[in-house]
C-alpha cells in the first residue's frame, strides 16, 4: 500500500511547552504534539484507552474524561497524584470517569465518545486491527481518534488501510527519530557510574531541561519518512458514519476507589491485594 497520500509533507510545527513534559525529546515533541491536538478537537466527552496513571489526563481540558486501565493500581495512583488531585478537584469528579477493563472485551459496554486517544498501545496487542476496530467503534459520527505506536511499523499499513474506509481524513507522522533516540542512549551511558557504584543507582538519568527543548526541535524539523523513525503518530478525523455495533452491558462494581471494575477482570491483574478490596455497590 503506498503510504505517500496520508503522509504529511512535514512534521507539524508545534508549540512547545517552556517546561518539558516528558523525560526524552522523542517523547516530549509527540506529547507536545498530542496535547495541541486534543485543544484543537475540543471534545465533550472523550476515551484515554490506556491510560495507565492518567498520564495524559491534564491534556482533556474540556468535556468528560473516561479512563480505561486493565491494571487497577495504575488508576489508584494516577488519580491520586497530587496533580491529578488538583485537576479533579477543579474540573469535577462528575467530568472523570475510571475504567478497570480490557481494551479487547470491554470497549463495547463504555459508551459513544467523540475523542478516542491510546498512545503507546496497539503495537503490544496481537490483533491490533481488530481492537483498533473496536476502538473506532466506540466513535461518533464526526468523531476523532488519536493514536500512537512505537516499534511494530509494519502494522501501519493494515492501520491505514482499516481508517481511510472509516474517516475522512488520515494523517501520519512519524515520531521517535533513530538520531534523537541514540542520542538519548548515548546521554545514558555518559550518566553511568563507574567504579563501584551500581548501575542499579542511576537507573534513571535526567536530561537538563535545556537539552531535552532544543532536542524537541531537532526531532521535529526531521523529514517525515519511515526510514528515520521508530514510531508513528497517526490522526483520524471526522469519521463517516455512526456507531453501529451492539451495546453491550456493563457489569461489574464501583469499589471504594471511585473506578469501576469489570466483574470477569482477573484480581491479581488490578495490581491491589484481595484483603484490601471493598466494593462499594453492583452496577448492572
Amino acid at each position: 500500500m503506498d503510504l505517500t497520500p496520508y503522509l504529511l509533507p512535514k512534521k507539524p510545527v508545534v508549540p512547545i511547552m517552556k517546561r518539558a513534559i516528558a523525560p526524552k525529546p522523542t517523547k516530549n515533541f509527540i506529547w507536545n504534539l498530542l496535547y495541541g491536538d486534543i485543544q484543537r478537537l475540543q471534545a465533550m466527552k472523550s476515551l484515554d484507552a490506556a491510560c495507565g496513571q492518567l498520564r495524559n489526563y491534564w491534556m482533556f481540558t474540556k468535556g468528560a474524561y473516561c479512563g480505561l486501565d486493565r491494571t487497577y493500581s495504575q488508576l489508584v495512583y494516577g488519580q491520586q497524584g497530587a496533580n491529578n488531585r488538583r485537576l479533579i478537584n477543579q474540573r469535577g469528579r462528575d467530568n472523570i470517569e475510571l475504567v478497570c477493563g480490557d481494551m479487547e472485551r470491554h470497549l463495547d459496554s463504555l459508551g459513544e465518545f467523540d475523542l478516542c486517544v491510546s498512545t503507546g498501545t496497539i503495537e503490544y496487542i496481537d490483533n491490533a486491527v481488530t481492537v483498533l476496530g473496536s476502538l473506532s467503534d466506540t466513535i461518533h459520527k464526526a468523531g476523532n481518534l488519536l493514536i500512537s505506536m512505537s516499534g511494530k511499523m509494519n502494522l501501519t499499513e493494515t492501520i491505514v488501510d482499516y481508517l481511510i474506509s472509516q474517516y475522512e481524513i488520515v494523517e501520519l507522522i512519524y515520531m521517535q527519530s533513530h538520531e534523537v533516540h541514540e542520542w538519548e542512549q548515548s546521554y545514558n551511558r555518559q550518566q553511568q557510574p563507574s567504579g563501584k557504584q551500581k548501575a542499579a543507582d542511576f537507573s534513571v538519568y535526567s536530561i537538563p531541561e535545556a537539552k531535552i527543548k532544543e532536542m524537541t526541535f531537532y526531532e521535529m524539523s526531521l523529514p517525515n519518512v519511515a526510514e528515520l523513525h521508530m514510531g508513528i503518530y497517526v490522526r483520524a478525523l471526522n469519521k463517516n458514519n455512526e456507531v453501529t455495533r451492539l451495546k453491550k452491558e456493563k457489569e461489574g462494581a464501583l469499589t471504594d476507589d471511585g473506578i469501576f471494575v469489570f466483574k470477569d477482570m482477573d484480581l491479581l491483574s488490578w495490581g491491589k491485594p484481595q484483603a484490601k478490596f471493598s466494593v462499594k455497590k453492583p452496577v448492572l
